[in-house]
């Protein structure tokens, strides 16, 4: 009788057991609104290659979807301005340095064509 219990017992334990898998915890990555200047442009930058590097089974169309998705209404509107492609993770970042990447005041730049 005691062999009956303990095999319910096991099966009962069995039943409601569960594996539960904890998935790593992404990094998470502010939305870049290009209103603060270059240093936040750089911190921008640099927290979307670390959450991009927990993700290198993604294909670059998925990882622009997600670089996209980080971008503030006024960025992504300048973007279509220009005409950038938002499934090209390469012209966004490209974009981005070019647009937001120098915010020298234009006495300073005026003076780089002298």
């Amino acid at each position: 009788m005691a062999t009956t219990e303990t095999s319910s017992a096991a099966q009962s334990i069995t039943n409601h057991s569960k594996i539960v898998i904890i998935p790593q915890m992404e990094r998470s990555v502010w939305r870049f609104r290009g209103q603060a200047g270059h240093q936040d442009l750089e911190r921008f930058l640099q927290d979307l290659e670390a959450a991009l590097a927990q993700r290198p089974y993604q294909a670059d169309s998925e990882r622009a979807t997600f670089l996209w998705s980080n971008l503030g209404s006024e960025v992504r509107d300048e973007f279509a301005c220009q005409g950038v492609d938002r499934g090209d993770k390469n012209a966004l970042l490209e974009a981005l340095r070019d647009t937001y990447g120098n915010r020298r005041p234009l006495s300073s730049l005026s003076l780089a064509f002298f």
